[in-house]
C-alpha cells in the first residue's frame, strides 16, 4: 500500500477565537472546488451535533455522485481540531482508505 502525504500551511491574522470559529465549520464547497480528477464537494448531510466536539460526523457529498464520512477526532477550543475522512465511495473508494487533517 502506498502512502501519500501533503502539507499545506498558511498564516491568518486575527483574533484566535474568531478564526477558530470560522475555520472549524467552514463551508466545504468554498474550499474543495475540484482539481483534476478530484471531484468538488457539493454539500454535506446527516451532520451530528453542531460540529463543535469530538466524534461528531457528517457525510460529505462529492460532484461525481460519491460521498465520504468525515469525523471530528479532536476538538480543543480555540486552539486545535483534527478530523478524519474515510469510507469513500465511488472511484475514490478504490484509491483512498482515509485522509486526516489538523489545524
Amino acid at each position: 500500500m502506498a502512502f501519500l502525504s501533503a502539507t499545506v500551511c498558511t498564516e491568518v491574522v486575527g483574533n484566535r477565537e474568531d478564526v477558530f470559529e470560522y475555520t472549524v465549520p467552514v463551508d466545504l464547497t468554498s474550499i474543495f472546488t475540484g482539481y483534476g480528477p478530484l471531484p468538488a464537494v457539493t454539500g454535506t448531510e446527516s451532520q451530528t451535533g453542531h460540529w463543535d466536539g469530538e466524534n461528531q460526523t457528517r457525510t460529505v457529498i462529492l460532484s461525481d455522485g460519491s460521498s465520504a464520512r468525515e469525523m471530528l477526532t479532536k476538538y480543543d477550543y480555540p486552539t486545535y481540531f483534527s478530523y478524519t475522512v474515510s469510507e469513500f465511495t465511488g472511484f475514490l473508494g478504490i484509491l483512498v482508505a482515509s485522509a486526516t487533517g489538523e489545524w
